[in-house]
């Protein structure tokens, strides 16, 4: 299977900070990796690189040890599909399916097998014989997807391919690219801000900051143990939480204005103990909160409101100055304005550098 490997790659557009800054990853045959991080980031610019469709300042690209930056975007063969349609107009969902196909001289009876199974894949059979104009947003999606996935290309790429879709059709879309994602052989790189999206499809997760690459890794390593804040935030829904503490010489954590404080469990409390810092930030996400009874120690907050989802709920609480969100159980829902005790769970509370950011346990 082919391996697409990038290696130092810079691209600066005039801007202040370069687009891409020492952009060093690997995607291998048959795997996903997800390009995740907000607008100008530099997801798009990666993949206008790898695909020849904007040059390279420094660095390498390569596709099987073959370096193929110096080729043009034709010779490389990769296949990519844009955020916004790049249909042929003229063209039934078949005819766009099978035109790649036709130039690259496959034989009819294989141009009729892998269109077809592209359109079983995608739902498109009902509408083979149909023009692009009077396709639905999400039909049109799924043909561009389809006509790049027919291809025997190098790579395939994804930039942001169901930003346009409604909730329930970019469930759909993404339930049948990782079903399909199987049966390519070659590296995927789909570039996203939807962390929901990253989590599901990725096998890999490189996580973007301005150009950045701030951590590369499976999505629930980096969920459960990122680098800094920055991918702590990215990553989760709810938003993880965050809260201004202090930490005691033994290694406790302090809420200013509370007397409740929580021990880490040992060994990560010996390391916030040796870091020095007498400030911190926890991060914490809503499930490893809990709610306890009025006999219980804990932070006291007071509940602003109720968000029901029907098979969990979720608490937000303003305490010490912020909100924070607790993931409860079903049908469980204090009065909103009610005053309530929360603890934090020992092994799975996060400290982070107040003033680099980093993770410190």
């Amino acid at each position: 299977m082919a391996e697409l490997t990038l290696r130092n790659l810079w691209k600066s557009f005039g801007a202040p900070l370069p687009a891409a800054q020492a952009v060093t990853f690997s995607a291998k045959g048959g795997g996903l990796v997800v390009l995740l991080g907000p607008s100008g980031s530099g997801k798009s610019t990666i993949l206008r690189l790898i695909a020849g469709l904007e040059e390279l300042d420094e660095g390498g690209i390569y596709l099987d040890d073959e370096r193929v930056d110096h080729l043009s975007a034709r010779a490389r063969n990769v296949a990519m599909v844009f955020q916004n349609d790049a249909l042929y107009p003229h063209m039934t969902v078949r005819q766009n399916l099978e035109f790649g196909l036709k130039l690259r001289g496959a034989s009819n009876d294989d141009i009729k097998d892998r269109v077809d199974d592209e359109l079983d894949a995608f739902d498109l059979h009902g509408v083979a014989d149909v023009h692009p104009n009077a396709l639905t947003t999400a039909q049109r999606r799924k043909t561009s997807i389809a006509r790049a996935m027919v291809r025997d290309c190098s790579a395939l790429l994804f930039d942001e391919p169901l930003a346009l879709l409604d909730q329930r059709e970019r469930l759909d879309l993404r339930l049948r690219i990782g079903r399909r994602r199987g049966a390519f052989a070659a590296p995927l790189v789909y570039a996203t801000q939807e962390q929901t999206e990253a989590m599901t499809l990725a096998d890999w997760i490189v996580v973007l900051d301005q150009g950045k690459i701030r951590q590369i890794g499976r999505p629930m390593d980096l969920y459960e143990e990122p680098c800094d804040e920055y991918v702590a935030s990215l990553l989760g829904a709810p938003p993880i939480n965050i809260l201004q503490v202090q930490v005691a010489p033994d290694g406790a954590v302090i809420l200013p204005g509370s007397d409740w404080a929580l021990f880490l469990d040992t060994p990560r409390r010996e390391v916030l103990r040796k870091s020095g810092l007498m400030e911190a930030r926890l991060a914490i996400r809503a499930q490893h909160l809990r709610i306890v009874g009025p006999e219980e120690p804990g932070w006291l907050a007071q509940v602003e409101w109720i968000e029901s989802l029907g098979n969990e709920v979720f608490v937000h609480c303003q305490l010490g100055g912020v909100t924070v969100v607790v993931r409860t159980r079903p049908g469980y829902a204090p009065p909103m304005g009610q005053s309530v005790a929360i603890q934090a769970h020992p092994t799975k509370s996060l400290m982070f550098d107040p003033r680099t950011h980093l993770r410190v346990v």
